[in-house]
């Protein structure tokens, strides 16, 4: 006898019949279903859940029936996503906004990357229905070390996995834009992002009462502007250098690294809550390696984070050879390792013996220090815009920031750690010019940046020690 059942989703605007579909599509990719045995019945009831929050966790038990016979039956977890509503959109029809974007991007370019995302089995005009990837964030673990200890592997190859799945989801996404199949992507306005985070950061520090003065907020706009430059070129100068932008995350932060167990029994970093962005890579390991819940941990504390981001550059001209064939021409590999000018292409010295694996796998110093030198200009862009958001999210979203606190006591600490930050990344590019390659321009600009931020926060950059203390685990080295 052929079962039926009713699919509850109409509250969502979502097609029974399409979703059905859509879910054994699913099911079959993933081995839970052989194809030809689709399921007759599903049960999966979303009208009864609140539309407050933008992730929400439901059981779907699904029986798969064989010649009008239940022959078996399983549950399986998947996550509603959904627009939150406000203003005066009700979904997503006929609205350009961002969080449409975002789930756009998810829907439908993303699914391209399922070994670094959670796949998708559902796509609709305001709801996406993705498959459930478990509750072990980076974030999670690092606020609960037992649980940490004992689902992740503690022996200083942590984020070096990491970092090699960071790499691998970059050229990913890199594939997907080039390849022309998306191109709904957008390149940020930095000097009016940075002068709305520092404006945030005035009216935070002042309890929310006091705008930032129009003179101040100029000062730190124009000397925001030579380094705004470089990000919109992607490169450190316009004669060359390592081109860094590309399609990134944008809010690489641990509450959206997620960690399962893969097929090979081993947990796998995973990644959620994209921004369709175009921007330097470097954004995105600033936000992963400077994060106060991260650093703090560091074995070797800039020592590690060096060893890091060479692991990253080496893993992405590893993946290069790769998609080569394992043969590698020359000029490519002196663009990516060395630089794009003429010379240095011809300079490479070919031998008979010549290997093309050990080139791909070659990072020079002058290669790494162009790239560190935009991670250190990442740090003051970023750095501002982190504790921007806390500030941001404690007067307007004071209930939310209650969750924040609540989870994470240390989270009001953030923005003296984010801004002390900035200031050490402005000492590092100013002390070391013969490393950090920036133009005059640049440096004035950053030097100003420094003392304008050690001036007008100087009350709150006295608490960036509590943080380090707070979070740093003593006489233990786990990562």
């Amino acid at each position: 006898m052929t079962r039926t059942g009713k699919i509850t989703l109409g509250k969502f605007g979502i097609k029974e019949k399409d979703f059905s579909k859509a879910l054994n599509r699913y099911l079959i990719e993933n081995g839970k279903l052989q194809s030809g045995h689709e399921a007759d019945l599903i049960y999966i009831d979303l009208s009864d859940k609140s539309l407050g929050t933008m992730f929400n966790v439901y059981d779907a038990k699904v029986f798969y029936a064989i010649d009008h016979h239940v022959e078996d039956e399983d549950n399986i977890n998947l996550i509603l996503k959904h627009y939150k509503g406000g203003r005066s959109a009700r979904d997503f029809s006929g609205i350009d906004s961002r969080r449409r974007d975002m789930l756009v991007y998810e829907a439908t370019v993303l699914k391209n990357l399922d070994d670094y995302v959670p796949k998708f089995c559902y796509s609709g005009k305001n709801v996406l229905i993705m498959e459930d990837i478990g509750e072990l964030t980076l974030e999670s673990a690092l606020l609960n070390m037992p649980l940490f200890r004992g689902r992740i592997d503690t022996d200083n190859k942590l984020f070096e996995n990491l970092i090699d799945r960071v790499a691998g989801f970059h050229s990913g996404l890199e594939d997907i834009v080039t390849s022309g199949k998306f191109k709904n992507h957008t390149t940020p306005d930095y000097v009016g992002r940075f002068s709305t985070y520092i404006g945030e950061i005035f009216s935070g520090i002042n309890g929310g009462e006091e705008e930032i003065p129009p003179d101040l907020e100029k000062r730190f706009r124009e000397a925001f502007l030579p380094i705004a430059s470089i990000f919109y070129r992607g490169r450190l100068n316009e004669n060359g250098g390592q081109m860094s932008t590309q399609p990134i995350h944008e809010d690489l932060h641990p509450p959206h690294i997620f960690y399962r167990t893969s097929k090979t029994g081993e947990l796998k970093a995973y990644f959620i809550d994209f921004r369709p962005t175009m921007g330097p890579v470097q954004f995105d390991l600033v936000d992963l390696l400077r994060h106060p819940r991260v650093y703090p941990y560091l074995k070797d504390g800039e020592e590690k984070v060096d060893r890091l981001l060479r692991s990253y550059m080496r893993e992405r001209l590893k993946i290069i050879n790769k998609k080569l064939g394992g043969e590698i021409n020359p000029r490519t590999a002196a663009d990516i390792m060395r630089s794009t000018t003429e010379d240095d292409a011809q300079a490479i010295p070919l031998s008979p013996d010549f290997d093309p694996a050990d080139l791909t796998t070659e990072v020079s110093d002058k290669s790494f220090n162009e790239f560190k030198t935009m991670f250190q200009l990442s740090r003051v862009y970023r750095g501002i815009r982190s504790a921007s958001k806390n500030y941001s999210s404690s007067m307007r979203k004071p209930e939310l920031y209650k969750q924040y606190v609540g989870q994470n006591k240390n989270y009001p600490l953030y923005p003296a750690s984010y801004l002390g930050d900035v200031v050490d990344a402005c000492e590092e590019l100013h002390s070391n010019t013969s490393k950090y390659p920036v133009d005059s321009k640049t440096m004035m600009g950053i030097q100003t940046i420094h003392g304008l931020i050690e001036k007008e926060f100087s009350g709150v950059l006295k608490k960036r020690n509590k943080i380090i203390t707070k979070l740093k685990i003593k006489d233990e080295d786990l990562l």
